[in-house]
């Protein structure tokens, strides 16, 4: 088993809230990941995959955000001129500044303080908003629940699977799976005994838009296989992983990640340049929800 910090709930809480609270102090430049995961006590290896799963949005994403609520209440409560507002909302000219403040607020920064429109916070999943009184922060964190998952390392030989990608969001990802099962059932890849259906994802979804991450809906083949022209080959590289297992829904995935990923980030391991990948157990046809098993792996030195 990963050598592993005790890591609680409340523990999470207080580290993402010091790392919201340091955004939120230096909103006239974004600090870098390093200084972030310096700040919360997490591995930088891991830092930008914790923080987004469990807040539900980047340290990026929230800072922008805050430098444009900052500006919105400037523009309501001070006469500081707009250029100069906008400066210091990140935008090296006021042109590019109104065009973002009026995608956000729905009108023009002049607009917004001549008719004194009232609200300055901006819609977003996790409830962090800039706070012109310096006050506690009010943060939502509906993903940070499960925080300890069982890791294990294991040494894996290099595997062929056929695929199909799919691009776009990755929950989306079971119809791909369809349409491979399809080509791969008269092709006779299901027979194989040793067959897994397999799930590769390419991106990062915190740092990728939805509607452009790549993902690989998959099943393993062996070498002797012959594998149908519809079908693309792919290969899960050998060596070195860490090894979660999900029990259940797929559509509770992203909470098993989200504890691997936490979990992960308290150990020395540092990630290698592979895609993680899902190993689908069981056949969700013939097996209850409640006891599908899903094996989480990402590649690791």
């Amino acid at each position: 088993m990963l050598p592993m910090r005790t890591a609680t709930r409340t523990d999470y809480r207080e580290r993402i809230v010091d790392v919201v609270a340091y955004l939120a102090e230096h909103l006239d430049r974004v600090p870098d990941l390093g200084t972030l995961a310096e700040v919360g006590g997490f591995s930088p290896f891991w830092f930008h995959r914790v923080f987004v799963a469990a807040v539900g949005e980047s340290p990026a994403t929230i800072s922008r955000r805050m430098r444009l609520e900052r500006a919105a209440w400037r523009l309501r409560t001070t006469r500081q001129p707009l250029v100069e507002i906008a400066f210091d909302a990140g935008f090296n000219d006021q042109a590019a500044f109104t065009r973002a403040f009026r995608n956000a607020y729905g009108a023009t920064p002049g607009r917004f303080r001549s008719e004194h429109m009232p609200a300055h916070e901006l819609p977003s999943i996790s409830e962090i908003h800039f706070s012109p009184t310096g006050t506690p922060y009010r943060i939502c964190l509906p993903r940070l629940e499960p925080i300890d998952m069982n890791i294990e390392y294991v040494t894996l030989e290099p595997r062929r699977y056929a695929y199909l990608r799919h691009v776009g969001p990755y929950p989306e990802i079971g119809s791909t799976f369809g349409k491979m099962a399809d080509i791969a059932g008269p092709a006779g890849l299901v027979n194989d005994p040793e067959a897994l259906f397999v799930g590769v994802y390419h991106n990062d979804p915190s740092a990728t838009p939805p509607e452009e991450l790549q993902s690989d809906a998959g099943i393993t083949v062996s070498d002797t296989m012959v594998i149908p022209d519809e079908l693309q080959i792919g290969t899960l590289a050998g060596g070195r992983y860490a090894k979660g297992v999900h029990k259940g829904s797929y559509s509770k995935m992203g909470e098993s990640w989200m504890a691997f990923w936490s979990t992960l980030q308290t150990t020395d391991a540092k990630p290698r340049m592979e895609s993680p990948f899902e190993l689908y157990i069981n056949d969700m046809e013939t097996t209850p929800e409640d006891e599908l098993i899903t094996e989480l792996y990402a590649a690791i030195e």
